[in-house]
């Protein structure tokens, strides 16, 4: 996998690869540099290798661990379509318009303010989720009201054509 990693990196290097510069392919040692633990306390990794990528800013809160697989090709295929700029509070020029105004509603907002944005934000995810339980449990009822009455259909076929077999074989012994 370093081969693999180192020659991302290379790539990366490469001017006409990465012509806004906001592609970095690096690796930190957490086992003997001091720094190096420091990072890797700080971004939580515990097993080695360990790969993460996106905006290292504000904590690293919007770094996510990557888990594909580990060539060259991988790597760079992943990159390609992954490592681009995302919109959030530090890179604003990378949000979509409509975006961008709700990311600067929330930055100006104080902290009071967030925080009861959030819990409006997870209240409607609560009545989401209860509005869809709801309506799979109506979907799941009248499911079972379908299951019922094909049942029954079923079996009144089949006891119609056991009597229809019935019949059939009164007849056959009528004539013989």
């Amino acid at each position: 996998m370093a081969s693999a990693w180192n020659e991302l990196a290379d790539y990366y290097q490469q001017p006409e690869n990465n012509k806004n510069e906001d592609i970095l392919i690096g690796s930190i040692d957490c086992t003997k540099s001091p720094a190096g633990k420091a990072l890797c306390g700080r971004f939580k990794i515990m097993g080695l290798p360990t790969i993460l990528y996106g905006d290292a800013n504000f904590g690293g809160v919007y770094l996510e661990e990557y888990r594909g697989d580990k060539s060259f090709t991988d790597f760079k295929q992943f990159a390609s379509k992954t490592l681009v700029p995302k919109c959030n509070p530090g890179s604003l020029d990378a949000c979509a318009a409509d975006e961008r105004v709700e990311m600067e509603s929330y930055i100006a907002m104080g902290y009071h303010e967030l925080d009861a944005k959030i819990k409006q934000v997870k209240q409607r995810e609560i009545d989401t989720k209860a509005f869809y339980a709801d309506q799979f449990g109506k979907l799941q009822d009248r499911y079972n009201e379908q299951l019922a009455e094909k049942t029954s259909y079923v079996s009144r076929v089949n006891d119609d054509v056991r009597m229809i077999k019935e019949v059939i074989a009164l007849k056959v012994e009528a004539d013989n």
